[in-house]
């Protein structure tokens, strides 16, 4: 989702973050987010695959800046413009992007409980997702909901989790987003915040209807196509970060976050090659700030609140331009 990171010399430059020096960046996914830019939209229903530093949640995929993607999704042929194997639309191939954004308006702002699903698990009406983890050795504690706490060690580029989007969404009527984070990880302890958006995600590495972003290096589609990122430093103590759209950059080929096409939020590590770390991070009460009241995420919380299974976004981390693609993807929806 929910991917960014930057270059291989850079940090874990997560494509969000990619590009420059750091973080790992991870990409929200979803075969209903988007429709082609020249025609309409077809919905994917195979299994997604995993481009870099692998995503645990079952409705979708991560991939690395730097990395090579594998997986389940079947091959993209490019020339002939389709998608063949288990990421196959219904109706037959894929179609090519690039693909715009649906623009599905945010009906909630608030998330205080984060299910240990890996499918859709939270939103209301069509504005739907899940939670996504990236990374071989990353573990989530899975005795709590009331947050995302991941422990493990970073060894390489695509380490992270977020909130995937089932559909590219708008949240416009927001300015940004503010959290809870506590622990430790590296010296300094920093993670790096990135909007996963349409048009800095490439949609070559797996066309599932998502993605404006036309990468220069199929091989390395997240060194050219890079998540808008702020690097925050993690406390040892609870406290909450606020982050505005405008204070992210970094984004390739759109350096700023545009808020009307959001595919994921999500939070990455850096790393810088020979430099391993262990780690150990909490995140909770997440919000969409600037709008109207907070509005609970939950599903259920509101009318139409309901959130539909199966056609998830992934989240993966971006790793460094260079770096490798590893890890497996969820089933189901896009990446």
């Amino acid at each position: 989702m929910f991917r960014n990171v930057a270059s291989k010399a850079g940090l874990v430059g997560f494509a969000l973050v990619c590009g420059a020096a750091l973080a790992a960046c991870a990409s929200s996914d979803d075969s209903a987010g988007s429709t082609p830019s020249g025609g309409s939209s077809s919905t994917s229903a195979g299994t997604g695959s995993s481009s870099a530093g692998a995503s645990n949640n079952t409705g979708g995929s991560f991939s690395s800046s730097g990395g090579a993607s594998n997986g389940t999704s079947g091959s993209t042929s490019i020339a002939g413009g389709t998608s063949s194997g288990a990421g196959a639309s219904a109706g037959g191939a894929s179609a090519t992007g690039p693909f715009t954004c649906m623009g599905t308006m945010a009906t909630c702002n608030s998330w205080t409980t984060f299910a240990q699903s890996t499918t859709n698990s939270w939103g209301t009406g069509m504005f739907t997702g899940g939670i996504t983890t990236f990374g071989t050795t990353l573990i989530r504690d899975a005795t709590t909901t009331d947050s995302i706490h991941v422990t493990g060690t970073v060894d390489g580029y695509g380490y992270g989790f977020g909130l995937y989007f089932s559909g590219c969404s708008d949240l416009s009527k927001y300015t940004g987003v503010s959290f809870k984070i506590k622990g430790t990880a590296g010296t300094p302890p920093t993670i790096s915040f990135q909007v996963q958006s349409n048009a800095d995600y490439p949609w070559e590495a797996a066309p599932m209807n998502k993605g404006g972003c036309t990468a220069t290096d199929l091989m390395n589609p997240f060194g050219s196509c890079v998540a808008p990122s702020k690097s925050v430093a993690i406390p040892a103590a609870e406290a909450t970060v606020s982050v505005l759209w405008a204070d992210l950059g970094a984004g390739m080929p759109t350096a700023t976050a545009d808020p009307t096409q959001v595919l994921g939020i999500q939070w990455g590590f850096p790393w810088t090659m020979g430099t391993n770390y262990m780690f150990d991070v909490t995140v909770s009460d997440v919000t969409l700030t600037g709008g109207a009241a907070a509005v609970s995420c939950a599903t259920g919380a509101a009318a139409g609140g309901a959130g539909g299974a199966g056609a998830g976004g992934s989240a993966g981390a971006s790793g460094g331009a260079g770096g490798a693609s590893a890890g497996t993807g969820g089933t189901g929806g896009t990446h």
